[in-house]
């Protein structure tokens, strides 16, 4: 299956840089609010990009190691406004922590009805979004 993914805006909030990009499936589109993948890396904004108003979550820019809360590395939506969409599931997101004792990334489904998410496990940040979406994408494509 191929995928199309847009680098879509760098958004500053607190000094701290989050990247949104937009993953496109053949019939749904999902939205990444994501910390850089390294230090330096370098984000280009895509030509095809929307230019449109996005706000960050403060999940993803006030963190606090003494909160016994994992560090947010990532936020994936279900993309409802631009199309493809799927309207019927307008909750369908997770966040992306870093497990320090396990040494990787996991993905943490806000929904019980996707707890299939809670196996997606990787030793980058990269690699735990795609898996992240490919899993959720399977997950409503079986609803549907």
């Amino acid at each position: 299956m191929e995928v199309k993914v847009i680098n879509e805006a760098i958004l500053i909030e607190n000094t701290q840089r989050v990247f949104v990009q937009r993953y496109f499936y053949p019939k749904r589109t999902y939205l990444v609010f994501r910390k850089p993948y390294a230090s330096d890396e370098t984000f280009v904004i895509s030509d095809d990009s929307e230019n449109i108003h996005r706000d960050v979550s403060t999940w993803l820019t006030e963190y606090d190691p003494d909160d016994d809360i994992p560090e947010v590395f990532a936020i994936v939506y279900l993309d409802e406004e631009y199309p493809p969409k799927a309207e019927e599931y307008p909750d369908s997101y997770f966040l992306v922590e870093y497990d320090e004792e396990k040494q990787h990334y996991c993905c943490q489904p806000l929904f019980n009805s996707y707890s299939d998410l809670e196996t997606v496990v990787a030793p980058t940040l990269q690699e735990t979004i795609e898996k992240g979406i490919a899993t959720l994408d399977r997950l409503i494509a079986a609803r549907l």
